[in-house]
């Protein structure tokens, strides 16, 4: 076909250089021979497309399977770019790494792998994929000899070991102070109309805690109370991890900060449902049981088992406490 197709060019390109003169016929003889080439081309083209494509390649690690050719997914152990530790033990490679998938006798051997010391407070360390790699390879090195287990890595460039920090939140501090209340009144109901948290300092070691001290009897409104940080006087010291591990347990020392608010309490008492003259008796359905507020009260309101049987000594109106 391409053959026919530069025949009856050659014939065109005669034509046009009769009737443009031979300079033209110079330009317009390479037209043929252009178009020809691509007519061969297009051809050998075609012509290799029948043969069979390459197959892409993927990387695959595989695990050793005795008795069978199937291959097996080898897991992937998974490096977290940030890392907490408590600073009182040395940083393993355990706690880097999340195992997915993988063998216990992969998550063994990366367990009880030192890889440095625990930062200070305020401290962190870093590590470097390179390191890490190469960490993962000689501690993996017998496993992949022993089982043909070859599982993969996903580690990040760089990642970040800080010590874990103390978190003091508002609604635990809350529940401190609400359970020594009700240990005074457990008939109450306390509720928080403000709460005042202290500025406590940006990093808490979390080797440290504190605790919450209320006063012998409940608050009328308002009140502060002490927050004590307690904190190992040996380890502000030395933060060497030798120290923490002394036999002898090191003193405390406590730093006090203020919590404060004002809170409204109630509490059940019994209120007549109808009016009574005096000398009159009361039977349990004269009286009613509703919450009242009893934040400035000088005395408890009565109970229902004060009131049945009782004789009053002056006259009430219904609502009456």
């Amino acid at each position: 076909m391409g053959k026919r197709i530069l025949f009856k060019l050659q014939r065109l390109n005669l034509s046009l250089a009769q009737m443009f003169g031979s300079r033209s016929a110079v330009v317009l003889w390479g037209l043929p021979i252009l178009f020809g080439s691509c007519l061969i081309a297009s051809e050998s083209f075609a012509f290799s497309d029948t043969e069979e494509s390459p197959k892409p390649t993927t990387e695959v690690s595989t695990r050793a399977n005795v008795g069978s050719s199937a291959t097996v997914d080898p897991g992937i152990l998974v490096v977290k770019p940030v890392v907490e530790v408590d600073g009182t033990r040395d940083i393993l490679l355990s706690d880097l790494v999340e195992a997915r998938g993988v063998s216990a006798a992969v998550v063994e051997a990366i367990r009880d792998v030192r890889l440095s010391d625990a930062p200070k407070r305020s401290e962190s360390r870093y590590f470097t994929s390179e390191d890490l790699s190469q960490t993962l390879r000689v501690s993996l090195r017998q496993v992949m000899q022993k089982n043909g287990e070859i599982p993969r890595f996903r580690i990040p460039s760089r990642v970040v070991v800080t010590r874990k920090a103390l978190k003091i939140k508002t609604e635990d501090v809350k529940k401190a102070i609400l359970d020594q209340f009700r240990n005074q009144c457990a008939e109450c109901e306390f509720e928080f109309t403000t709460f005042n948290m202290p500025l406590l300092p940006k990093f808490i070691s979390s080797d440290q805690t504190w605790s919450v001290r209320v006063r012998a009897e409940l608050p009328r409104g308002s009140f502060t109370y002490p927050l004590e940080l307690h904190s190992n006087a040996k380890d502000q010291a030395s933060e060497s991890i030798e120290n923490l591990r002394a036999a002898e347990p090191a003193p405390t020392e406590a730093k006090l900060y203020w919590v404060s608010g004002q809170v409204v309490i109630r509490r059940k008492g019994a209120v007549a449902s109808r009016a009574a003259n005096i000398g009159e008796r009361l039977r349990a359905e004269d009286f009613v049981l509703k919450l009242h507020d009893v934040t400035f009260a000088t005395d408890s309101p009565a109970t229902g088992a004060e009131i049945a049987n009782s004789v009053l000594a002056r006259a009430i109106s219904a609502g009456e406490l």
